[in-house]
């Protein structure tokens, strides 16, 4: 197995060992996946030590691995952002449906204050209309 994987991982090693050393900050650190498992034990030190095809497939293996974590938690936090947003736009859509019902009742509430107030002032003038009449005829009557 390993002559195969020497034969068949031998052109693209170098690319691999560098995609590492780049992802190296990373890689650094014993990197624990959404399962518990330990996607590149001992970190990077572990494909410095050895050279070996077999120890460099391992660690292309962490590395997809690692990106499929990646993928999870991009997907996660997808979802978690749908679904934030979804609620955001329900409670807004609740308070729209809120603010319309209160402009409505302050419209109504509007409308009865207005009616009361031209009754209100039709009684006044009707008092006032009265009042002068009631002046007129005393002033008839005192002269």
């Amino acid at each position: 197995i390993t002559q195969k994987l020497q034969r068949a991982l031998s052109n693209i090693a170098p690319f691999l060992c560098d995609i590492f050393i780049e992802f190296s900050y990373i890689l650094t650190k014993t990197l624990v996946g959404s399962y518990g498992q330990e996607l590149l034990p001992n970190g990077l030190h572990a494909l410095k030590q050895t050279a070996s095809i077999v120890e460099l497939k391992h660690a292309g293996l962490a590395f997809i691995e690692l990106v499929n974590e990646g993928r999870l938690l991009s997907h996660t936090s997808k979802d978690h952002v749908v679904k934030v947003a979804n609620e955001a736009d329900f409670i807004v859509n609740r308070m729209r449906a809120d603010d319309i019902c209160k402009a409505s009742e302050f419209e109504q509430l509007s409308a009865q204050t207005t009616v009361e107030c031209k009754s209100e002032k039709q009684l006044c003038e009707h008092f006032i209309t009265a009042a002068r009449q009631r002046h007129q005829v005393l002033a008839l009557r005192l002269q």
